[in-house]
């Protein structure tokens, strides 16, 4: 079996290409008990997944792929399979190529994938981009294609291409749409609807551990029934992750601690009430649905009646129900946004809101990589931290004021609540040094390169390097008289230059003002 993409093609090219064929073939044995290589799908049933997942997210299709290189399709699929790749990132890998095959179908009019090269592909992305596609659906395609590329390189046909970038590729920070964030009239509503005992158990189950705890929602579904166990004065959870365990087949287990006292008591009865139901439901559910958290007989709501009825057909809940249940739930209950409009809602922002709102209540990146069982604090602070506007303003009002701007001077913060407390100030989530110039207050909303970091009004500068400064502002201006006939050049040379000024000025008026 390969140990991973590199080594698998150059085994393909350099040494007998049945064998290495015949070894691919291997991993869809292992993963799969109803499938064979030549079939139109692939089951993947024996993968590394989770109860919340649907039978589509275990699934492999070929149908769309033109028929001249499903073969080429498949054996991409399975050298991405033995690199543990998961399979919702396999499905859309291939998504992403058939877009490409199609275009060389049925736009290049059959053009061969042989004589592909940087010329055709530059087509392509041209292609793509005038297309009415959403971003990150022109990101995702472009990623399936080069992927396809650098991981096939060589192999019956297919061109070396090497992709090194994505021209569609979204910046983090606009990622973080408002959407993501749930605003607190909303939250007020859903925690009144939710403690509804109307609302079938198994729902509002789901939903308070969500609520209270930064979980994603294929990782509640996936809870067992033995989920809670005693810990001194305390009661444990255990909730399995399947996204931060490496690519293995067995989840790593996450334990929460809680109090037994106010919302954390009112958490564990919700529990134990849902265990007890599962238990009893346990005799007659499919054999690989046993022993889970959130097994329920589906609810039948009766609009005439107002209320809910239970179905007949015992199962475990799924991520899509779920979130389609929210919605349902929002519009039954007449939940609304702060201007009266009609919200949807999807389980996965009770997430960002449980990352942000802790971390503006003092708690440390680390304190939160404990309860998301996330690495490192990349991903917390690029894509889950959302700025509070209120919250952003009041900073703001600190570092920004006119008279008496913050600096950082021998050690300590000018003009700052507490001078003397600069490694405080940058053990905080939004704050970050800029080598020996200053301190960014305040990262959490930040676009930019480090470069351009001088230029921003949160940059808090260290006045010992006011020299520094000072012959950075004699440079831009001699470059300012140098590039007189370099329109580019030029106003670069004049907007450092005033960056620069700023900095100086912003400096004497803080020591001033001490």
């Amino acid at each position: 079996m390969f140990s991973n993409v590199g080594a698998s093609r150059s085994q393909i090219v350099q040494r007998s290409e049945l064998k290495e064929i015949k070894e691919l073939k291997e991993t869809l044995i292992n993963l799969s008990s109803k499938s064979d290589f030549d079939d139109d799908l692939w089951i993947l049933d024996k993968a590394a997944s989770n109860q919340s997942l649907t039978k589509g997210t275990k699934t492999l299709y070929y149908m769309s792929t033109p028929e001249q290189y499903v073969y080429l399709m498949k054996i991409y699929a399975l050298l991405r399979l033995s690199e543990n790749r998961k399979v919702r990132t396999i499905i859309s890998n291939i998504n992403g190529v058939n877009m490409f095959f199609t275009y060389l179908s049925e736009k290049m009019k059959g053009y061969p994938l042989d004589k592909v090269n940087k010329k055709i592909v530059k087509e392509y992305e041209g292609y793509l981009n005038k297309m009415n596609l959403k971003p990150r659906t022109k990101e995702t395609y472009w990623t399936g294609v080069s992927s396809f590329f650098n991981v096939m390189s060589g192999f019956q046909g297919v061109p070396h291409i090497h992709f090194c970038r994505n021209p569609f590729t979204v910046p983090i920070r606009k990622r973080n749409v408002k959407t993501k964030y749930i605003e607190q009239t909303i939250l007020m509503q859903l925690d009144l609807v939710f403690k509804n005992e109307d609302i079938p158990l198994v729902y509002r189950t789901a939903y308070w551990l969500c609520r209270l705890i930064p979980n994603r929602i294929t990782e509640v579904c996936s809870m067992k029934i033995d989920c809670i166990k005693p810990y001194l004065a305390e009661k444990v959870i255990s909730i399995p992750m399947f996204k931060q365990n490496g690519g293995h087949k067995a989840p790593e287990i996450r334990q929460i601690a809680l109090k037994e006292e106010g919302m954390g008591k009112y958490l564990i009865d919700l529990i134990r009430e849902q265990i007890e139901d599962s238990k009893s439901l346990q005799n007659d559910i499919q054999e690989e649905q046993k022993n889970f958290l959130l097994t329920y007989l589906p609810p039948i709501y009766i609009p005439h009646m107002e209320k809910y009825v239970k179905g007949k057909t015992i199962t475990v809940l799924k991520e899509s129900t779920f979130n389609r249940m929210i919605k349902v739930i929002c519009k039954r209950y007449g939940v609304v946004d702060s201007s009266g409009k009609n919200v949807n809602l999807s389980s996965h922002m009770f997430r960002h809101n449980g990352i942000t709102d802790r971390l503006y209540e003092g708690f440390r990146v680390i304190d939160i990589m404990s309860m998301t069982n996330h690495k490192s604090s990349q991903m917390i602070t690029s894509s889950y931290v959302h700025v509070k506007n209120d919250e952003l303003q009041k900073k703001a009002a600190k570092v920004l004021s006119e008279e008496k701007p913050m600096v950082m001077f021998r050690g300590r913060i000018i003009n700052a609540e507490d001078p003397n407390k600069v490694k405080q100030i940058l053990s905080r989530p939004f704050a970050h040094k800029i080598g020996r110039l200053g301190i960014c207050s305040d990262i959490s909303n930040c676009p930019s390169e480090m470069f351009e970091c001088l230029a921003c009004d949160f940059f808090v500068p260290n006045a010992n390097e006011v020299n520094y400064f000072e012959e950075q502002v004699k440079q831009w201006e001699e470059k300012v008289q140098k590039y007189s006939n370099h329109p580019f050049l030029k106003e670069n040379a004049l907007y450092n230059l005033e960056v620069n000024k700023k900095i100086v000025k912003k400096i004497l008026r803080g020591i001033a003002s001490e």
